[in-house]
């Protein structure tokens, strides 16, 4: 996940076109989704448990095991959406959008590791 948010940092810093900025916001979006899954895959392996490695269905799991509120379920699910639809449908992406979602996403994953540190919830 380190490789992803560092190539969304090189996309973002060099970028000199939409494309490149498209390319970053696909790293953050794929970051936000592997960080739920490992986490999900990570809990369900300590509880005995087995988690569909999906986005949606890892994402539901999390909530279902305290992880997170259904609001906090809802927000990380319109975050994945908007990055979906501002960058990853679409031919390129703009720089403003971008530059949000990228430190938003930054911000939540830090937010997100933390909680799941409390909780002794280690994701590689």
């Amino acid at each position: 996940m380190i490789k992803t948010l560092n190539a969304a940092e090189n996309d973002y810093r060099s970028t000199t076109n939409p494309f490149e900025l498209k390319s970053c916001l696909g790293h953050i979006r794929s970051f936000l989704e592997h960080l739920h899954r490992e986490a999900a895959k990570g809990i369900a392996a300590s509880a005995g448990d087995t988690v569909v490695d999906r986005w949606g269905d890892a994402t539901t799991y999390l909530r279902l095991q305290g992880c997170f509120t259904k609001e906090h379920e809802h927000f990380s699910a319109s975050l994945y959406t908007l990055i979906s639809d501002a960058s990853v449908h679409t031919l390129g992406a703009d720089r403003e959008y971008a530059r949000l979602l990228r430190n938003v996403v930054i911000e939540y994953g830090v937010m997100f590791l933390t909680v799941l540190a409390k909780r002794g919830v280690k994701v590689i």
